[in-house]
């Protein structure tokens, strides 16, 4: 006796979800400043449709999109990488304006789940205390949320070892 099973497998489910986090994370961190000066329709769009449902569209979008099955090894991403994994068990959204772009990579249970970049006006975007280069988002079950900025999350990642992030 056999048993037919019918797998499938979706290479755009972990990009759709981090253009959703990064809608929500956004705002929920940068409020007003995300909703005015980010490009956020691009977010809804990776978000709402697959590439192939985007058509000619596709080659009109600014977004920069890197996921985990992405073989780019940029130093940039290899950071945002080496930061997922050293948050292992944990989940963690980053969120890095710089200076033409605004930039969210998300991590899940350690594991990189991607990144999207899109066009933004982050002049006005707070560069101190806790949003210092950026925000990280730490979610873990036993700490609840912790917030850093990027660049505490760095200087935690050169001088502690991988998993005590």
């Amino acid at each position: 006796m056999s048993v037919p099973i019918r797998i499938t497998v979706d290479a755009d489910v972990a990009r759709r979800f981090v253009a959703k986090v990064a809608l929500s994370a956004g705002y929920f961190v940068y409020g007003d400043l995300f909703r005015m000066n980010v490009k956020h329709q691009e977010f809804r769009d990776i978000m709402n449709h697959r590439p192939t449902e985007l058509g000619e569209a596709i080659y009109k979008m600014e977004a920069l999109v890197d996921d985990r099955f992405s073989t780019d090894v940029s130093e940039n991403l290899q950071v945002f990488r080496a930061i997922c994994q050293a948050t292992r068990p944990s989940s963690l959204i980053g969120l890095v304006p710089g200076p033409a772009r605004f930039g969210v990579f998300v991590g899940v249970l350690g594991d990189y789940m991607g990144m999207i970049s899109v066009p933004a006006n982050t002049i006005g975007f707070p560069n101190e205390g806790v949003f210092r280069w950026g925000h990280v988002i730490v979610l873990d079950k036993k700490q609840g949320a912790t917030r850093l900025s990027f660049r505490e999350t760095l200087e935690k990642l050169a001088r502690q070892a991988p998993t005590t992030l």
